[in-house]
């Protein structure tokens, strides 16, 4: 009966609740107790009690009650009011927590904290006290202290808030893990359910392994050239005494006499420095190239002895060379090879990441076998993506002649591709160094520069001298400069690291420094030419200010086309006309000059009014030569124009056709030949020539063929068309590592002598003075028992070196001033006229400072050692002029009282020895010096060492004080 089995009525009547919480419409309806949980008192007497959640805080054994009140009634009116109360004792309820996400990268271990097992609550409070591991991860472990966490431990909360416990995916491995666990309150109750922990792993790239290795030089020769090889010869080859080989070809120049070898052995040791100490004869009549390009046949009497070890010559052959066969090494290499070995290979070969390759630091030139160039030089080798390594087959690199030694650097990228389309990159690299030293020529022009040699024995030249062309003090000119942009001039040139265009503006970019200081007035034309003509630049009255329009005109030539020589002169003819016109630059009060520049031959022309082109575009017709030369008689009748051809492709007998200036202006027939589909003389195959043979005649001149930046700019400063010298510039050579010669002005040419044999015109010494470069340089191409070729840049340093005190000018007086300094290395050092500073270095030098008040200055470092002194020779130290020694910076914790024991004088066959300590303590004992410097030709008067050198510091000829 519910609340009503405890209550009674008098009369014995029956009761019933009528009302709940005063309201009789709550019998039976659920009603919110006083302090929580939920009543329903039926009118029976009966009850139900839901404490809900409204006592999940309460404490285990602690309690509380909740009541309502409620109503009896009899029926017959009588009522009375009751309370029914209850009583609840609270339990520890289980905690709770939620799912959870670990994020970390691939092989990177993560450490865990409280929140990576959800977010935990517990209704009591209670903070978390230990997790319970139900499931491990399927990728990675866990780990506690470095030990692997099984199913079913429990890591308390303390354990975790060291840090100890952390996730390691498996290695190389970007794929997701999962493990399920449990939380425990502080009261030791477990949470009724597992969660999961979810790990994301973000893959990443692993670093790759990678190394480069550069191999031994190979030389790289062009196609070989049969062209003067002499009856009875075909290959001579020489056993030099440092165990190298020399072959030699085009005998007619190369050997004064080719019934005998022997007489050119001289000549090769003069050259090389080095002793011939074994050759042998050749006899055939194929002709190859070093590549193994078959040329054609040179006629052969028979097969000559070797008159020095008898050896036969089948023998000296066999294997190599094949009998009968005979390879004809074209000259110098163009370029030299080297092999490249390059291993890479992922570290992660799950498939997930791809290997790349890139190398940097390929010099200016160079080229790769294999692999794309890059925008910013680098070059990118291709690695299969089915593979997961690279092993270079055949890589190489093809360095252009005169190169330094360089750094190779390859990149191994390794990049892992994410599922979000992301990548991960990561490098890793590896260095290689060819340390090949090379001797390099290097010849300034006259404005002054700055030019550091490398680690090569190098020749430095600060000035080229020569005369200008236009140098007539207060003469007016109108001055018209073609430039051929065909196609070819993109070709490399004879110097490094240039093509022909590049090296021709460089040309042109220093004679334009040059005449914008002219005194008179100056009209400048720019023309470049291809398939047409256009004038890109007209200058009136040149001058510093406006310079800038025809400097930048030069530096936008661009190239692509063929070669209308008529377009160009064309232009020419137009604009001298124009200027004529105007009566304001008459061609009587104006010297109207033109520089034709061109690598190649005309191949197109104009032959009707219209502007459209003809001719075959790859080679020299009869017509084209021919409309040529007719479009160049107006030009030659307006202009004095000087032909310069750039490169080998040119013709030297065509271009003549298109100058009039020179010694040997004279009427020739120009014999052209048609040519067969394979593009060699066509010969006696009519049936096979595109274009018919014909003979043009034209009137001829003088004409310069030049390969290389310092010839293009003497053939363009240089000539004998005027009296006036090129003024010399101030420049600052550095020669580096390599026994160098650094030349601050210009060599002196004036002494030497030649005959051009190809017009017969002797250039006696005295007769071309003030040539400069230019002088060495054609007397080089035409001394006796050359063949007119150009000299090489190794041919004109060996000159240097064993003839540079001849080359020095002791007579001019203008020269630049000049900062000279030798690097390391024995060295020699020529300062010229100015004002010249020389620093040695560190070696034994030989020092000449010129006219002028010269300096010679030591560095400290560049002495030698106790036992070993550097010795350096000053060939020309004249107090008279203002010479002076430097010791300020060599020598340390000297005084003018304490000088005695830092330097010792003594005079030794007319010469002043100075004994030098850096660090002092000679004290008139010369043993513990450590540099030498020898004043050839000064004597000290009989004055003692201390007297003597008392009186250079007194009379400034001696700096020992910063």
């Amino acid at each position: 009966r519910g609340v009503l089995a405890n209550d009674t009525d008098p009369d014995g009547d029956a009761l019933a609740v009528s009302a709940v919480n005063g309201s009789a419409a709550n019998v039976g309806m659920a009603l919110a107790g006083s302090n929580g949980g939920t009543f329903t008192l039926n009118a029976d007497g009966s009850y139900r009690f839901d404490p809900g959640s409204d006592f999940q805080a309460l404490g285990a054994g602690a309690t509380t009650a909740t009541e309502l009140t409620y109503t009896v009634s009899d029926g017959e009116g009588g009522v009375a009011t009751a309370t029914l109360r209850v009583t609840v004792t609270g339990t520890n309820d289980a905690p709770l927590t939620t799912d959870s996400v670990i994020d970390t990268d691939e092989d990177v271990s993560v450490t865990l904290s409280a929140a990576s097992f959800g977010k935990y609550s517990d209704v009591e409070g209670d903070l978390l006290s230990a997790v319970q591991i139900v499931s491990l991860p399927n990728n990675g472990v866990l780990k506690l202290d470095g030990v692997a966490v099984a199913v079913g431990d429990v890591i308390s909360s303390a354990a975790i808030a060291t840090g100890k416990l952390t996730f390691t995916p498996d290695e190389n491995s970007d794929e997701e893990s999962s493990f399920t666990f449990k939380v425990q309150d502080a009261s030791g109750e477990w949470s009724a359910v597992p969660n999961t922990a979810e790990i994301n792993v973000d893959a990443m790239a692993d670093a790759p392994s990678v190394s480069i290795e550069i191999g031994e030089q190979t030389p790289v020769f062009g196609p070989g050239d049969v062209t003067g090889l002499p009856n009875g010869i075909s290959h001579v080859k020489y056993l030099l005494s440092n165990g190298t080989t020399l072959k030699l070809d085009d005998y007619g120049g190369d050997i004064k006499d080719p019934s005998d070898p022997t007489k050119y052995i001289v000549d090769i040791e003069a050259k090389t420095g080095l002793v011939v100490v074994d050759y042998y004869i050749k006899a055939g009549t194929h002709v190859y190239s070093p590549s193994g390009e078959y040329l054609g046949e040179a006629a052969a009497n028979g097969d000559v002895s070797d008159p020095l070890t008898n050896q036969a010559d089948s023998e000296s052959l066999a294997g190599s060379f094949g009998e009968g066969e005979t390879y004809i090494f074209a000259g110098e290499p163009d370029s030299y090879e080297f092999a490249i070995d390059i291993s890479a290979s992922l570290s992660d070969t799950d498939g997930s990441e791809s290997l790349s390759l890139v190398i940097s630091g390929v010099p200016e030139g160079a080229e790769l076998n294999h692999g794309m160039q890059n925008e910013d030089g680098t070059w990118a080798i291709e690695v299969s993506p089915s593979t997961y390594e690279y092993v270079s087959q055949g890589l190489t690199i093809t360095v252009p002649k005169g190169a330094d030694g360089f750094t190779l650097t390859v990149k191994a990228i390794a990049i892992e591709s994410k599922p979000q389309g992301d990548v991960a990159v990561v490098t890793a690299e590896a260095v290689a160094s060819d340390t090949t030293a090379v001797d390099k020529l290097e010849v300034e022009g006259n404005n002054g520069s700055t030019v550091g040699a490398g680690a090569g024995d190098d020749v430095l030249i600060g000035d080229m001298g020569g005369k200008f062309t236009i140098v007539e003090p207060g003469q007016n000119y109108n001055i018209s400069l073609i430039v051929d942009a065909s196609g070819s001039m993109d070709s490399a040139s004879g110097t490094a690291g240039l093509s022909r265009m590049e090296l021709t503006k460089q040309a042109l970019l220093n004679l334009a420094d040059q005449i914008k200081y002219h005194d008179g007035t100056v009209n400048v034309q720019l023309v470049t030419f291809s398939y047409h003509a256009n004038t890109v630049a007209t200058i009136n009255n040149l001058d510093a200010e406006n310079a800038g329009v025809l400097i930048d005109a030069i530096n936008a030539l661009k190239v692509g086309g063929g070669t209308n020589y008529t377009a160009a002169f064309n232009q020419a003819v137009d604009w001298f006309n124009a200027l004529d016109e105007s009566g304001m630059y008459l061609s009587n009060s104006y010297e109207n000059l033109t520089y034709l520049l061109t690598d190649g031959n005309p191949t197109l022309d104009y032959r009707s009014g219209d502007g459209e082109i003809s001719g075959p575009g790859d080679r020299t017709s009869y017509t084209v030569l021919k409309n040529s030369v007719d479009a160049f008689l107006p030009l030659a009748n307006a202009s004095k124009v000087e032909a310069i051809g750039i490169g080998s492709e040119v013709s030297e007998q065509y271009l003549g056709c298109f100058t009039n200036t020179g010694n040997n202006i004279g009427v020739e027939p120009i014999h052209v030949y048609g040519f067969s589909s394979d593009g060699w003389l066509a010969g006696y195959q009519y049936s096979d020539i595109y274009w018919g043979e014909g003979t043009v005649t034209a009137t001829t001149g003088d004409v310069s063929i030049v390969d290389s930046a310092t010839d293009l700019e003497a053939a363009l400063e240089g000539g004998t068309q005027s009296d006036e010298l090129a003024a010399l510039g101030d420049d600052v050579l550095s020669g580096g590592d390599g026994d160098d010669i650094l030349i601050g002005d210009v060599v002196n040419t004036d002494h030497l002598a030649w005959t051009n044999t190809d017009t017969g015109e002797a250039f006696s010494a005295g007769s071309h003075d003030g040539m400069g470069y230019a002088g060495l340089v054609e007397y080089l191409r035409w001394e006796e028992g050359t063949s007119g070729e150009l000299p090489s840049d190794e041919e004109i340093m060996f000159y240097v070196r064993s003839h540079w005190q001849g080359l020095i000018d002791g007579d001019r007086i203008d020269g630049g001033s000049n900062l000279l300094d030798g690097g390391s290395g024995d060295d020699i050092l020529v300062g010229g006229a100015g004002n010249d500073s020389l620093i040695g270095g560190t070696g034994d030098e030989k020092l000449h400072g010129g006219l002028g008040a010269d300096t010679f200055a030591w560095e400290l470092g560049d002495q030698g050692t106790v036992g070993a002194p550097a010795i350096d020779i000053v060939a020309d130290f004249d107090a008279d002029e203002g010479d002076k020694l430097d010791l300020s910076d060599l020598l340390s914790g000297e005084s003018q009282d304490s000088i005695d024991g830092f330097i010792l004088a003594e005079e030794i066959d007319g010469s002043t020895t100075l004994h030098i300590s850096t660090q002092g303590g000679l004290d008139g004992d010369k043993t513990n010096a450590d540099q030498t410097v020898i004043l050839d030709g000064v004597t000290m008067g009989g004055q003692a060492s201390h007297d003597f050198i008392q009186a250079m510091i007194n009379s400034s000829q001696l700096d020992i004080d910063k």
